[in-house]
């Protein structure tokens, strides 16, 4: 039985949509159904096949939005029964982790004081002159790094970054504070 709007394409096409959800490269797809790039980019051009992709990728997404939302609230109900389990070291332990997951917001309320501002300004620039070393080999320079970080999931980079520039920071702030 055929999906609702799927009647209208080949069954070639059903392959190719299934191989592109599956997260084959479109030379991969192309390669794996015999047929050219051309023509398989003239199909992601189609508003048929364009079309079908697109629901079929709202329909993946809206179920593994629903998994995770249904395994949040599992990991919510776990947490809270660790918190009251009694045992002091486990609900310390928990709330601390629970807590160190939780961002704050300012709500816009910047009470650090100026030097602070331009320390943590500093902090970043040194960061990204201390990144762009250690990626100028591997990227050709911070700039090809942060199109990368951005268009892959790149937390241990991120992170890096981000242990960097607060690193620079206390180091700066320390400076600061010696020399008052």
């Amino acid at each position: 039985m055929k999906r609702n709007g799927t009647e209208n394409l080949t069954p070639l096409q059903e392959k190719a949509v299934n191989l592109l959800l599956a997260g084959k490269t479109l030379t991969a797809v192309a390669s794996e159904l015999k047929i050219g790039r051309v023509t398989l980019n003239r199909w992601l051009n189609h508003p048929m096949f364009k079309g079908e992709l697109e629901a079929r990728q709202l329909e993946i997404s809206q179920e593994v939005q629903h998994k995770i939302l249904s395994l949040a609230a599992k990991s919510i109900d776990k947490l809270e029964a660790l918190l009251d389990s009694g045992d002091p070291n486990v609900v310390f332990k928990t709330a601390t982790f629970f807590l160190s997951r939780i961002p704050v917001q300012s709500h816009d309320v910047d009470d650090s004081p100026n030097w602070e501002k331009e320390l943590k300004k500093e902090a970043e620039a040194m960061a990204k002159i201390e990144l762009d070393k250690l990626y100028m080999a591997d990227y050709g320079n911070y700039e090809a790094y942060l199109r990368l970080e951005k268009s892959v999931d790149m937390l241990s980079i991120r992170r890096e970054r981000i242990e960097l520039e607060q690193m620079y920071f206390e180091q700066l702030k320390k400076e600061k504070l010696a020399d008052l």
